[in-house]
C-alpha cells in the first residue's frame, strides 16, 4: 500500500514538474526581446549639419581696360599693402579717342537738330492746312449748286492731305535727346581717362595675390581677370541650405567648422535675401538659400577647400530627454514612446520640444526614471510582453 502511495506521489510530482516547465516555456516564448533606456534629465544641443566652401571675405578681380601690359610687379603668394602698384599698362594716346568721341557727339547733335527741323516743317504744314480747311468751311454755308459742290471737293482734298501728315513721335524725339546725352558722356569719360592717366592698377586692400593670369607684353581684352587679390586673414564658409533648413538658421548662431581632423569656431554672419537655383547632379534645378559663416579662428584652413559645419540652431538645459530612436510617429503626426510596466510595453503619447539627430526633449507624457523601449518596431505594441534582450534567451 505504502509503495503504491509513493509511486502515485512520484508520478504527480513528475507531471507537475513537466507542466511547470511547459508553462514557464510558454510564458518565456511570449516575451519580445527589446533594448531599454532610462528617461533622463540633461542638456540638448540641436545642430544643422551641412558642407560648405571656404572663401575670403574680401576678394577683388582686377580686369583693367583694354591695352598692353607694360610691367607686372607681383607674383602668386605675394603679400601686398593697400595702394601698392600691382601692374602698369603702356601709356595710351587719348587724343584720338577724345576726338572720336567729340565727332560722335557732334553727329548726335546734328541728327537731333535735323529731326526737330523735320518736325517743325510738318507742324507748320499741318497748321496751314487746318487754317485753309477752316476758311473753306466758313464759306460753305453761303453757297449752293455747283459752287457748293466745287467748294466741298476742295475741302475734301485738303482734309485728305491733312490726314496723311503726322508729326514726329515723342519717342523718336526722346531717343534723339538720349543719343546726344550718351555721346556727351563718352566725351567726358574720355577726357577724364586722359586726365587721370589710367595706366596702372593698385591694391584696394591688404591681402595676398592668389592668381596672375597674364604676362608682361600681353594685351588684355577686359574679359579675364589679370590679377586676383584676396584677404586670407578674414575667411568665411559659404553654405547652401534647403527651404526647410533655412527656417532654422539665423544670424548670430554659433557653428563648428570641421576640416582635416581639426575643428574651428564660426558664427552665422549673413543670410542672402533671396533663394537661388543651380543645376543639380541629376540635371534638375536645385533651389537653395546661401548662408555665410564667419570663421573665427582660421588655423590651417585654405580658400576654396570644402569643410563640414554644424550650425547650433537650438539648445535646452536640464530638461527631460529621450533617445530619438525610441520615438514612434503615427500617420497623424502624433509622437509615442513605449515604457516598461509590469513586463509589458505601455504606449504613451508624448509632446516633444527641441529635437536633435540623437535626442529629443519631452515636454509632456513621461517622467524621469521611467524605462523606455529603443527601436520598438512593428513587434512591439501596447501590452506586448517585453524583456531586455540580455535577459531573454533566444
Amino acid at each position: 500500500m505504502n509503495k503504491k502511495i509513493i509511486v502515485a506521489i512520484s508520478i504527480l510530482a513528475i507531471v507537475g514538474t513537466a507542466m511547470g516547465i511547459r508553462s514557464f516555456t510558454a510564458n518565456k516564448n511570449k516575451y519580445t526581446a527589446v533594448k531599454l533606456a532610462q528617461v533622463e534629465k540633461g542638456d540638448i544641443k540641436a545642430y544643422l549639419s551641412t558642407t560648405g566652401t571656404i572663401k575670403s571675405k574680401h576678394l577683388k578681380n582686377y580686369y583693367g581696360t583694354q591695352g598692353k601690359i607694360k610691367t607686372i610687379n607681383v607674383k602668386v603668394g605675394d603679400k601686398v599693402r593697400k595702394g601698392q602698384i600691382l601692374l602698369a599698362f603702356e601709356a595710351a594716346d587719348m587724343t584720338s579717342t577724345i576726338k572720336q568721341a567729340e565727332i560722335q557727339y557732334d553727329n548726335a547733335v546734328l541728327a537731333r537738330k535735323d529731326l526737330n527741323n523735320q518736325n517743325n516743317v510738318i507742324l507748320s504744314t499741318m497748321k496751314q492746312l487746318d487754317e485753309q480747311i477752316a476758311l473753306l468751311q466758313s464759306k460753305l454755308p453761303g453757297l449752293s449748286g455747283d459752287a457748293a459742290l466745287k467748294l466741298q471737293e476742295q475741302l475734301q482734298n485738303l482734309k485728305d492731305q491733312r490726314n496723311k501728315i503726322t508729326p514726329v513721335s515723342d519717342e523718336k524725339l526722346k531717343q534723339a535727346d538720349n543719343s546726344v546725352a550718351l555721346a556727351s558722356l563718352a566725351v567726358e569719360q574720355a577726357k577724364e581717362r586722359a586726365a587721370q592717366g589710367n595706366d596702372k592698377i593698385t591694391a584696394d586692400f591688404d591681402g595676398t595675390i592668389t592668381a596672375v593670369n597674364l604676362s608682361e607684353g600681353d594685351i588684355t581684352m577686359g574679359n579675364q581677370p589679370i590679377i586676383v587679390l584676396q584677404d586670407l586673414s578674414n575667411l568665411k564658409l559659404e553654405v547652401h541650405v534647403s527651404k526647410y533648413d533655412s527656417q532654422k538658421v539665423e544670424v548670430g548662431q554659433e557653428a563648428i567648422i570641421k576640416s582635416g581632423g581639426e575643428s574651428y569656431k564660426g558664427k552665422v554672419s549673413f543670410l542672402y535675401p533671396a533663394a537661388q537655383k543651380a543645376m543639380g547632379a541629376t540635371g534638375g534645378a536645385d533651389t537653395f538659400l546661401a548662408v555665410d559663416i564667419d570663421v573665427l579662428n582660421i588655423g590651417s584652413l585654405k580658400v576654396d577647400f570644402d569643410a563640414d559645419v554644424d550650425i547650433l540652431f537650438g539648445s535646452a538645459e536640464n530638461v527631460i530627454k529621450v533617445p530619438a530612436e525610441c520615438i514612434t510617429v503615427d500617420k497623424k503626426g502624433r509622437s509615442y514612446v513605449y515604457t516598461l510596466e509590469n513586463n509589458r510595453a505601455k504606449e504613451k503619447q508624448v509632446q516633444l520640444g527641441l529635437q536633435s539627430d540623437m535626442e529629443a526633449e519631452v515636454l509632456k507624457g513621461i517622467n524621469q526614471g521611467e524605462r523606455i523601449v529603443l527601436n520598438p518596431g512593428a513587434a512591439v505594441k501596447d501590452g506586448t510582453y517585453v524583456k531586455e534582450s540580455t535577459e531573454v534567451k533566444k
